[in-house]
């Protein structure tokens, strides 16, 4: 294995136009690179010394030896496009290791100092070397005939070289001590890859007219503020109230700095609209409006956003998004009032409506197929409560899925005590919010939560809610009986170092430091340095959080309660996560069903025109098929045809 790092230096901006673009531009070039084959004194080379590229290296990558690297799509990319002007060989994406990626799997923290931190490496903080990088990543000056004068004294080239290499040390160190990636995670991981180098286009006209009207038309995010959150705060500076407005919509909160906005937003059950609001209070800007804004800074001339996925970006294996985030996208898409904003801009939107509300719903149909071609958008169908039933055994529920009836009518009709059908809509809401939103464990709050999200924002007094959870329970005892059974498994496995507890197709196993759960599938989940604590309810299982991190000042790294409920919600997404990147494998061998984007339980390739029907059938009966370790798991996707990204 070969570790390696980049120190560069470009006039394009890293941050907000993305890597790939950042990797491509003419001005970006290499200050210098650390390598170290295997367990070797790490080598240096200095761009600002003249020679050739190491003989070694270059030998090492011809015979097909893997590249580690924290992050490793950015050095492959600088790779590719840079070190090949050296005389370098372009590599393939199966020859690079993202360490990063397998630290993030394995519960770490996706930041290579913070991961330091997380496992314990006595790494001391390198703050002169971080600011030196960052000094000499971009121009000194720019002269006014356009000369560009870098930063370039030598004992900064060499100070920055012992930085980087450095980096490599802590990299390979953290690679020996993590569980690495087995062959078919590390495939998954280059798959991922493949779409990030596809990308998807968007629409560039669109996103202009978005972003020069707004400041055109004075769309303060003041003004953003007080649409998003109904009046309830009327200013992006009022931070008791936005807390407050965010923990009546969602949940409790620890603070609106920074850090604890970014780890919110990494969150996997965060509503749109409240990552929305979120976003506004971070940015200060309309979050909509900043998602236009990423699309023109990240796409290239031909309007193709790449790099938008995070492999593994969440802790049960679940994506994530850098830069233009996808992940909270809200579900409604305005396609009407696309021209109008083009042709009138937000003026013009004033006559339609609330132009905040209608620009975020214009962000998910921003993207569209290439010409002559159109979209694929298939959805898995209430996946995590056919999951969660299926592991519960709970067959009342799963013959309902089988049969292909409505569930949220069939436990209406027991919640009411008469027939609901489609045509009780609120009824039928209600209810739908019940079986999605009451397998994890929750109770009225969860549900008054669920109910409360736009478009809906349902509220029901406090008896009905209680009367909606206890008819819950009552009606799926199995799905109840299971979160206790997995309580005790994981204590079981906590109070059993070395000991496999399986608790139906899944099982646990704590090897004297991190809490093991291995999926259906095969896959591993990682609690890092679990370990039992008590509560008011006695024992309990306590793990470090790794997309978290300490406020500044403490030293130990935050922790949560493992309780039930979370238990079975990692299981739900993990297991449709499996499933997800199931097709997605199926897909890539088949080679006629590009995918352009997916986001939670939605996959969208891009076909012919021509071909659209024939290629839909055949794709969603991909996404059903299901695996052998699946047996007896409905799996039911729905999809549909359209130029654009639309629900």
């Amino acid at each position: 294995m070969i570790h390696l790092d980049f120190e560069t230096r470009s006039e394009n901006n890293l941050v907000t136009d993305g890597s790939y673009k950042y990797a491509v531009d003419p001005s970006t070039d290499v200050n210098c690179f650390a390598f170290a084959i295997g367990d070797e004194t790490p080598e240096l080379w200095l761009r600002v010394h003249g020679d050739p590229l190491p003989p070694r290296l270059i030998e090492a990558v011809k015979k097909g030896m893997m590249i580690a690297a924290w992050n490793a799509a950015f050095e492959r990319l600088i790779w590719n496009n840079v070190l090949t002007k050296y005389g370098a060989p372009k590599l393939p994406i199966e020859q690079f290791y993202c360490v990063a990626a397998n630290a993030r799997a394995r519960g770490y923290p996706g930041k290579l100092e913070k991961a330091a931190r997380f496992a314990g490496l006595a790494v001391e903080k390198d703050r002169e070397g971080y600011l030196l990088m960052m000094k000499m990543c971009k121009p000194r000056r720019i002269e006014e005939d356009g000369t560009v004068v870098w930063w370039d004294d030598y004992k900064d080239h060499v100070r920055q070289g012992e930085y980087c290499k450095q980096d490599v040390v802590v990299e390979r160190t953290l690679l020996s001590i993590i569980m690495p990636f087995n062959a078919q995670e590390l495939s998954d991981y280059h798959l991922s890859e493949e779409i990030n180098d596809r990308g998807i286009k968007v629409d560039r006209e669109l996103a202009h007219a978005a972003v020069t009207s707004a400041a055109t038309e004075k769309l303060t995010s003041d003004d953003a503020m007080k649409a998003m959150t109904g009046g309830a705060v009327t200013a992006c500076t009022q931070v008791a109230n936005i807390k407050a407005w965010v923990e009546e919509e969602w949940r409790p909160i620890p603070s609106l700095n920074k850090s604890d906005i970014l780890d919110m937003l990494d969150c996997h059950d965060i509503p749109p609209h409240v990552a929305d609001v979120l976003e506004l209070r971070l940015e200060n800007s309309k979050a909509a409006v900043s998602k236009f804004a990423a699309m023109l800074n990240k796409s290239d001339p031909a309007g193709i956003v790449r790099g938008l996925f995070v492999f593994h970006g969440a802790g049960p294996g679940r994506f994530t998004s850098f830069g233009l985030q996808v992940q909270n996208l809200v579900r409604e898409s305005n396609t009407d009032a696309i021209p109008v904003l083009k042709k009138h801009g937000i003026k013009g939107l004033r006559m339609l409506g609330e132009p905040v509300e209608i620009l975020s719903q214009m962000v998910r149909p921003a993207f569209l197929a290439e010409e002559g071609k159109t979209f694929l958008i298939g959805d898995f169908s209430q996946m995590q409560a056919r999951v969660t039933a299926w592991l519960a055994g709970e067959e009342k529920l799963l013959q309902l899925f089988r049969e292909g009836k409505d569930t949220y009518c069939a436990f209406g009709s027991i919640a009411y005590g008469r027939t609901i059908t489609k045509a009780d809509t609120d009824e039928r809401f209600a209810s739908k919010g019940c079986v999605l939103g009451l397998g994890f464990g929750g109770a009225e709050g969860a549900l008054a939560r669920t109910l409360k999200k736009p478009p809906a924002r349902m509220v029901l007094p406090g008896d009905q809610l209680t009367h909606f959870v206890k008819t819950y329970r009552n009606t799926y005892t199995k799905i109840v009986n299971f979160w206790y059974r997995l309580r005790d498994a994981t204590l079981m496995a906590m109070f059993s170092k070395g000991t496999i507890v399986p608790i139906g197709p899944v099982s646990y196993l704590y090897d004297g430091q991190h809490l093991w759960c291995r999926l259906p599938s095969g896959r591993l989940m990682c609690y890092p340095y679990a370990r039992v604590v008590q509560d008011d309810y006695g024992d309990c299982i306590e793990y470090r959080r790794g997309n978290r991190s300490p406020k500044s000042g403490v030293i130990d790294w935050p922790v949560e309660r493992l309780w039930y409920g979370t238990l079975t919600e990692n299981l739900a997404q993990a297991i449709e996560f499996d499933l997800m990147m199931l097709t997605l494998r199926r897909m890539r061998k088949m080679r006629d069903l590009p995918v352009r984007i997916h986001v939670h339980d939605e996959i969208v390739p891009e076909v012919d025109k021509r071909v659209a029907e024939e290629k839909l059938a055949k794709f969603l009966a991909l996404m059903k098929q299901g695996a052998d370790w699946s047996e007896g798991l409905p799996i039911e996707a729905e999809g549909h045809i359209s130029d654009r990204y639309v629900k």
